[in-house]
């Protein structure tokens, strides 16, 4: 006899129906700016692309670009614009700086008149004299004891510089 039939193995559950659409991004899709609600439209941009707020265009002006010296270096539509965008030239310019402290500043020591260099140094800190060495000793140091503690460049160059550490002798020249 032949074998009985095999039992069919369960069919799965269906799956369950998609949830309902939380919002209709068709209904009154033709007014979306002013009839939908703010969740709507966020909803129906991030789902379905649709109700999404346009992006505003690019600024026009980069409004720092030449600012130190817009009041000469802008064209009167950048000014009109920076001014009613973000407050940046506005009224009377200012007056023209005396020196530009970019130009040359790769050679300012040996390139920059003094006049350029203190302009720049005190209005953009730029140019600004380095500052003068440490002094190799400190003379003040150990003086107590200078003839035993004091090492002989040390005592060379403070009776040179200072007139300090040079005992009896004459000053060295070291």
């Amino acid at each position: 006899p032949p074998p009985p039939p095999r039992p069919l193995p369960p069919h799965p559950a269906p799956p369950p129906p998609p949830a309902p659409a939380a919002f209709d991004c068709n209904a009154g899709y033709a007014n979306w700016q002013a009839g939908w609600s703010a969740p709507k439209k966020t909803w129906c941009c991030s789902k379905m692309g649709r109700g999404c707020m346009p992006k505003p265009p690019p600024d026009p002006f980069n409004c720092a670009v030449e600012f130190l010296t817009w009041g000469t270096t802008w064209s009167a539509a950048k000014k009109t614009w920076c001014c009613s965008h973000h407050g940046k030239g506005c009224g009377t310019p200012p007056p023209a700086p005396a020196f530009d402290c970019n130009a040359g500043f790769s050679n300012w020591l040996a390139g920059w008149s003094e006049p350029k260099k203190v302009f720049c140094c005190h209005s953009m800190g730029r140019g600004c004299a380095p500052p003068a060495p440490a002094p190799a000793f400190d003379c003040n140091a150990g003086f107590a004891n200078w003839q035993v503690g004091w090492s002989i460049p040390k005592k060379a160059w403070c009776c040179k510089k200072f007139g300090k550490g040079c005992g009896a002798n004459p000053c060295p020249t070291a």
